[in-house]
């Protein structure tokens, strides 16, 4: 589903219903930091086609569609987990035994939170 596709809202406040829904999503837009976004994805599937056939340097299509599957499903989870709404974790920094991490580092240097206020990729 697209941004500008929504599942339709029932009931008698419907048409304001979507509206809050359309104004949350462009909210939502403005706070996640696509770049980071993307250069995960692009970690994820090179991390993919290395397991694959480590000697390749093509990226297959089926490759892509499945970091982004991946992609998908992780923002899923994401939503659904009680932690959004308590950050502990301070800033974020790359965990040594997890090569995405390091890779994702490696990608920008490693970006840290400068807010202070949640931790996580700035």
């Amino acid at each position: 589903m697209s941004g500008r596709e929504h599942a339709p809202v029932h009931g008698p406040f419907h048409v304001t219903e979507q509206v809050i829904e359309d104004l949350v999503y462009e909210h939502l837009f403005d706070l996640v930091d696509f770049d980071r976004m993307r250069d995960l994805e692009q970690i994820v599937a090179m991390k993919l086609a290395d397991l694959e056939d480590p000697d390749g340097d093509d990226m297959p299509l089926e490759i892509v569609d499945r970091a982004e599957a991946l992609m998908e499903r992780a923002w899923s989870r994401l939503i659904k987990d009680e932690r959004r709404y308590v950050d502990f974790r301070g800033s974020w920094q790359p965990d040594d035994d997890c090569a995405i991490c390091r890779a994702l580092a490696e990608a920008d240097g490693a970006k840290l939170d400068v807010h202070g206020g949640g931790g996580g990729l700035s």
